[in-house]
């Protein structure tokens, strides 16, 4: 992102129904050399739930969702791959990204930390 240069952040948002939940990020501003996003999860053991990952990249050119889904097996703590954040700057190399989740099969309780923008970047 130019010097400068600001983009506005929504709150976050997390919805729950019928023991299925949702949960998205506020809108972030990502710098030019920011390519992938990782995160701590706590998968519940249960193979037939997943969490889906859903990135969307916005800039004044374009709007893009990258989808990714996570099995629930095996349980417990785990680091997640790299996830790829689609490059779509536009001429002022502004480009925000909402991550939203969700849950998809067996209705199990999922835990969510630490989501990091490019937490490699400095190493």
């Amino acid at each position: 992102m130019r010097p400068g240069a600001s983009c506005r952040a929504r709150p976050p948002v997390a919805e729950g129904c019928g023991g299925s939940a949702r949960s998205r990020s506020p809108s972030l501003c990502v710098a030019t050399a920011e390519d992938a996003l990782r995160l701590f999860y706590r998968a519940p053991g249960v193979p037939s739930s997943h969490v889906k990952i859903t990135v969307r990249v916005t800039s004044g050119v374009a709007a893009v969702d990258s989808t990714y889904e996570i099995a629930g097996d095996p349980g417990g703590w785990k680091l997640s791959d790299r996830i790829m954040l689609p490059d779509i700057r536009d001429a002022s190399g502004q480009q925000t990204v909402t991550i939203s989740f969700a849950q998809v099969g067996a209705r199990v309780a999922w835990q969510i930390d630490d989501v990091e923008i490019d937490p490699w970047r400095s190493l």
